[in-house]
């Protein structure tokens, strides 16, 4: 319960101003059609994370589901709202429902081909297929479809970083190093301080064999951020390299 008062105290105010954006105001003359949809959209996203931590805070399948239709009612009032397809994205997966987040995007595609946020849906959830099972296999049509989506991000957004690094760890897992370096090379141009494309990159050379730029990458990445996982893979290059003084600085 004390959650649960937790997460309404959250979003309560951005309930009542959502509410609010639903007014029209006294001076004004009737609201466009324009107005009446991003309102709409506005309060019914709202009430889409209202309820969204709320099943998170108490574990509910209803809250949950209520959550899904709030947000389905926001897209419909705005079909490009970035935020409300990575929400409903989230709230899809967590519930290991990734054929309904695909049948979403898959509509709205239908509806609009160039709907970047659609294939950013879809590819997060074949992202989310490529492993299966305990023994790390490897989904070989779910990453190629991944891979796919995240092409046609990238085309479409293409200072979309996350996308970039995503569509690296792709590439680099098929084995594409010069595709991989190129997409972790254009996240670095975007955010020169990007840990991930920054500790992909260094994967990528270390596995070609250049350790030299591997460290260059790792050091960078880890002065930015001195993460367990990045200092270990520091360690490990200096160590291929033979400078145990080094690797043992890094551990």
């Amino acid at each position: 319960m004390i959650r649960s008062a937790k997460a309404f105290a959250l979003v309560g105010a951005l309930v009542t101003v959502a509410f609010a954006q639903t007014q029209p105001a006294p001076s004004q003359g009737p609201a466009s059609a324009a107005d009446n949809n991003r309102a709409a959209a506005y309060y019914n996203f709202a009430m889409g994370r209202l309820y969204a931590l709320m099943a998170q805070a108490e574990g509910s399948q209803d809250e949950a589901l209520k959550a899904i239709q709030y947000f389905k009612d926001a897209l419909k009032a705005d079909p490009k709202a970035s935020a409300t397809y990575e929400e409903l994205t989230e709230l899809f997966l967590a519930l290991n429902r990734p054929a309904d987040a695909s049948a979403l995007a898959q509509e709205a595609l239908k509806q609009d081909p160039n709907n970047v946020d659609a294939h950013r849906m879809l590819g997060r959830v074949y992202f989310s297929q490529i492993n299966k099972g305990s023994q790390g296999q490897i989904d070989e049509r779910a990453l190629r479809m991944a891979m796919q989506e995240f092409q046609k991000v990238t085309e479409k957004d293409p200072k979309d970083t996350d996308s970039w690094v995503t569509l690296g760890r792709l590439y680099a897992g098929t084995n594409d190093s010069s595709d991989a370096e190129k997409a972790y090379n254009t996240a670095l141009a975007l955010d020169p301080d990007n840990e991930e494309a920054l500790t992909g990159l260094a994967l990528v050379y270390s596995n070609n064999g250049d350790t030299g730029k591997a460290i260059e990458k790792l050091k960078a990445a880890t002065e930015k951020n001195p993460n367990p996982r990045s200092l270990m893979i520091l360690a490990e290059a200096y160590r291929n390299q033979k400078d145990f003084k080094d690797a043992a600085d890094a551990e």
